[in-house]
């Protein structure tokens, strides 16, 4: 008896911390053109963040933004619209310049609130973060994620409640994680 107590509580916390958060890496290998790419990925309850290197915007032929990027793809679930007031990465504060609505669209800042979009039919919103590694733009993450992980911390509004209700979502790498993405990446994509 008391032993199926113990295995029912044992199956209960392993089962519940499970519900948290995953986070998985990926090393893409194209044999075609001989490319490495490095994807680490994290999804909880609140949506998701995509992290991927090399993120090659020249694809687009009229993308005046070529080279390649570090790319933080966040869904975040909602029902309702929201424009985001502001994102951090281990309470530093991403500048306007990273912030995108897609690959050639940067996000649209209307007073102090960046307009995000909404499709209340899937009931998500979306945005993008990219930091040029040939401008630097990721070293600071890259040492902060070696000791503490990474986390984003991401500040939203409900938009038409002029700053009232305010919605704020986080999602956190372990350091495990965080540590072996920019070990990856110093491995085979800088070097």
């Amino acid at each position: 008896m008391i032993l199926n107590i113990i295995l029912m509580l044992t199956t209960f916390i392993f089962s519940y911390s499970r519900l948290s958060a995953s986070e998985k890496i990926t090393i893409h290998h194209n044999a075609d053109n001989s490319t490495v790419n490095v994807e680490m990925v994290l999804g909880n309850d609140l949506g998701g963040v995509r992290v991927e290197y090399p993120y090659e915007s020249n694809k687009y032929e009229s993308n005046k933004y070529k080279g390649n990027y570090i790319l933080f793809n966040f869904d975040i679930k909602t029902k309702k619209a929201l424009n985001l007031l502001r994102v951090s990465f281990n309470g530093i504060e991403v500048a306007h310049k990273n912030l995108w609505v897609f690959y050639d669209t940067p996000l649209e800042l209307t007073g102090k609130e960046y307009l995000l979009p909404f499709d209340d039919s899937i009931e998500f919103t979306r945005f993008y973060i990219y930091f040029d590694p040939a401008l630097g733009e990721h070293l600071k993450l890259r040492e902060m994620s070696r000791t503490q992980g990474l986390k984003f911390d991401v500040e939203c509004v409900e938009r038409g409640s002029h700053g009232k209700n305010k919605v704020d979502f986080s999602f956190n790498f372990s350091v495990d994680s965080s540590k072996q993405f920019f070990d990856l990446f110093d491995k085979f994509l800088v070097n």
